[in-house]
């Protein structure tokens, strides 16, 4: 059990630290649309390109909340769980 534990740790720990994403707001510059952009630095995709600031804003927030959970989710995933089959 602490070794897996420790293995989930680990993955927040390091998703906690990278950079995966960036929130972009290019409205200072002319030509730019839509200026609010959410941006997945090691896909090298553009997530979410809106006018919306706060919708931008909001989504990642989301994906920053989220990307810790996903680590540890595949962290235990790497240590043979299955997560439970949708119904």
């Amino acid at each position: 059990m602490d070794e897996t534990v420790e293995a989930v740790a680990r993955a927040i720990e390091r998703a906690n630290k990278d950079d995966r994403y960036g929130l972009y707001d290019y409205s200072k510059y002319k030509g730019s649309s839509p200026p609010h952009q959410v941006k997945d630095h090691v896909e090298g995709k553009t997530l979410l390109a809106t006018n919306d600031e706060k919708e931008a804003r909001a989504f990642y927030e989301k994906l920053e909340r989220e990307h810790p959970a996903h680590a540890a989710i595949e962290a235990l995933k790497a240590m043979g769980w299955k997560p439970p089959e949708k119904e």
